[in-house]
């Protein structure tokens, strides 16, 4: 069987007289398309947000994890009793501590001080066992919200 078209018309037979897109129907398939893209571009906002707050989270914890190698490097004055690395969230360090610390402590509140509005603090408490259970805390801003993370660790 072979099917002709005949050069004239420029219609094939079967088609019922319609030979091809009409302006409404490519208007209407770019309107589908557009309202497409304009989700993958909402999709993508989203996911670089989120990834955003991710990053931030994780140099929380590297902040948090520093200060307390920090201490176990200088686990002398660490575990004494007047517990000089103990500062509050938003609190300066005062010049009065053994030099290490004072130097260990600011310079990790200014590494803190990286993140938005970002805050560290170090709580000490004595465990029965002679150990010293260390609580840091480091707070931010994200997305107009206070965020923070708290780790605990002996040393």
């Amino acid at each position: 069987m072979s099917v002709n078209c005949h050069p004239d018309s420029g219609k094939w037979p079967g088609l019922g007289g319609e030979g091809g897109f009409s302006l409404v129907e490519a208007m209407v398939a770019m309107v589908v398309l557009s309202i497409g893209l304009l989700g993958v571009a909402g999709l993508q906002a989203r996911a670089l947000s989120d990834g955003t707050g991710a990053a931030m989270r994780s140099q929380a914890a590297l902040y948090a994890y520093d200060i307390a190698e920090r201490m176990r490097a200088n686990r002398g004055d660490a575990l004494n009793a007047s517990a000089p690395y103990q500062v509050a969230p938003g609190e300066v360090p005062a010049i009065s501590l053994p030099a290490l610390v004072y130097n260990d402590l600011t310079d990790w509140l200014a590494e803190v001080g990286d993140l938005p509005s970002g805050q560290g603090g170090v709580e000490l408490a004595t465990l029965g066992t002679g150990r010293v259970k260390a609580t840091i805390t480091v707070r931010w801003l994200e997305k107009g919200a206070l965020e923070q993370i708290q780790v605990e660790t002996l040393l």
